[in-house]
């Protein structure tokens, strides 16, 4: 099943599916076991949801850190992480009255 989640969200993300594929995409590789993988297509979905301004960049930028973690990937997950509570931190601000 991860195989066709992957196969499915690789098509979609060549329809211009953005943040929600990438994230589709991501989800199949950590099922798969494929830690750096998950790491980098959730740090794109990141990078494509900050591009648009979203507050979701903040949460996908951690899940990135968290997959880079599973990988072994400590220095990566700082990097990731670090910009997840940036962004977070953020979106806070904009919140606030």
């Amino acid at each position: 099943a991860p195989a066709a989640a992957r196969e499915s969200a690789q098509r979609w993300i060549a329809n211009g599916g953005g943040a929600p594929a990438r994230h589709c995409l991501a989800m199949a590789y950590l099922a798969e076991g494929r830690f750096a993988a998950a790491s980098l297509a959730l740090e794109q979905a990141g990078d494509a949801a900050d591009a648009a301004r979203q507050p979701a960049a903040a949460d996908l930028y951690g899940q990135a850190g968290n997959a880079a973690i599973l990988g072994g990937e400590f220095a990566r997950a700082h990097k990731l992480l670090s910009a997840a509570l940036v962004r977070a931190s953020g979106d806070a601000r904009r919140q606030a009255p």
